[in-house]
């Protein structure tokens, strides 16, 4: 029966997996700079290693949001967030698994009148507000670096391309292993919680998962991460990329956090973040940097308000089912 109700992070992981392959080579994929499959092979492979490696931080943040004690409620847990996540992308809209677990999470602990650590969840959320602005600030540095950097030291179209290319193809990496040390636990932590399973062969398991949720891409989702937003040359998709990468990785890096803690000094917290808002966000900061012209907003103002809504939904999503459940095990 246990391995029945996995099927709940399964179908949560593939849908991850179609709706974040746009974040980390969605810009890249839509100005054919890199082919499809060859990101997908790079996404899956550095997915697993940032889960597998760094992946810790962010899966202490989740069980202490809340930790279900049955297979039945990892399973709702999951269930509702990824309805949630599918109904999104349906539409085209890039939302983020963090809110929609978080959402479902904290959901499942009023339910159940059990305990929330609010600090975390307040954590959560200050990263969940900050994190966009963050990425917006790092990507209008970059662009502006980079700017300089070419009107001073200009290069032939021709190496310009080289360096794009290859440069899509190791900020693609790095983002999904940032993406798979950051969002991948919140998959896997509600089911290690409630069965005591190997850490590693669960994160294996969700990560195969979403591999497959990778080479089933969601057009529509890149099609706005690529242009649909605002539109993007090659050099800026990389700038967009590395930018929502680092932005990431900053609240998975326990080393960071550790090194800033010894030394008194403030830390970015291993609280599971929004790979979409670092992305937006630098999409923003590119547009900022060359003036704000072409930013289409209405599209943002759709994006801004899925962000407030999916957590909302997930959470109601996950007391209905659990309603449900409740009902059902008393017959």
């Amino acid at each position: 029966m246990n391995v029945i109700f996995l099927i709940g992070g399964l179908f949560l992981a593939l849908v991850f997996g179609r709706n974040n392959i746009s974040n980390l080579f969605g810009a890249a994929v839509f100005t054919r700079m890199v082919s499809l499959r060859t990101a997908t092979m790079i996404a899956i492979l550095f997915v697993i290693l940032g889960a597998v490696i760094s992946g810790s931080g962010t899966s202490t943040s989740m069980q202490q949001l809340g930790s279900p004690q049955t297979m039945a409620d990892a399973f709702i847990l999951t269930v509702s967030a990824g309805l949630v996540l599918w109904g999104m992308t349906h539409q085209g809209i890039p939302v983020s698994i963090a809110q929609a677990m978080v959402g479902a999470t904290v959901a499942f602990s009023i339910f159940h009148n059990s305990l929330t650590h609010t600090d975390v969840l307040k954590k959560t959320i200050w990263a969940w507000i900050y994190s966009p602005f963050l990425a917006i600030g790092v990507a209008f540095i970059v662009f502006k670096l980079i700017r300089w950097w070419l009107k001073h030291f200009p290069i032939s179209l021709l190496y310009r391309d080289v360096f794009t290319r290859v440069g899509l193809i190791i900020v693609g990496a790095f983002s999904a292993y940032a993406l798979g040390a950051n969002n991948v636990a919140t998959i896997s932590s509600p089911f290690i919680s409630a069965s005591g399973w190997n850490n590693l062969w669960v994160n294996l398991l969700i990560c195969g998962l979403v591999g497959i949720g990778f080479w089933t891409a969601d057009k529509k989702v890149m099609r706005t991460m690529g242009s649909g937003l605002f539109p993007l040359t090659p050099l800026e998709a990389l700038i967009v990329v590395f930018s929502a990468a680092l932005t990431l990785f900053l609240f998975s890096w326990g080393g960071l956090k550790a090194v800033l803690d010894y030394y008194g000094l403030p830390a970015f917290p291993l609280v599971p973040v929004p790979m979409t808002s670092a992305v937006i966000g630098s999409i923003i900061g590119v547009s900022f940097a060359k003036g704000g012209y072409g930013l289409k907003y209405k599209m943002l103002g759709h994006i801004l308000l899925s962000w407030c809504l999916t957590p909302l939904v997930a959470g109601m999503t996950c007391i209905y089912l659990m309603t449900i459940w409740s009902f059902v095990e008393k017959l």
